[in-house]
């Protein structure tokens, strides 16, 4: 299975019984390239498309070992999606990140 903003494509290789496909062969391992060409040439010439986002999704970075928000030059922050509801600090301490331009 994969996908794009306006594809999905799902390719399943195998056999009816229960019974080696080959050497070191997996089903997922034979769909990808039929997969992958099949995806190339559905989605040639088309322009590039984002995933929407939420409005109730807030990217914010984080330091990975805390959890807690990192500041914008922090060499050790990950940038994580988070629902607005559910930051990881308190809402006051969130409005004040928010309201700048760290992010």
């Amino acid at each position: 299975m994969g996908y794009s903003p306006e594809l999905v494509t799902g390719v399943w290789v195998g056999k009816d019984r229960d019974e080696p496909m080959g050497v070191n062969e997996t089903g997922s391992r034979a769909a990808i390239p039929i997969w992958l060409q099949f995806m190339q040439e559905a989605l040639a010439g088309k322009p590039v498309k984002s995933f929407p986002v939420s409005d109730e999704v807030v990217y914010m970075k984080v330091n990975p070992e805390t959890g807690n928000a990192a500041s914008f030059d922090d060499p050790k922050a990950r940038l994580e999606m988070f629902l607005r509801d559910n930051l990881p600090m308190k809402a006051g301490e969130m409005e004040a990140i928010l309201g700048n331009d760290n992010f």
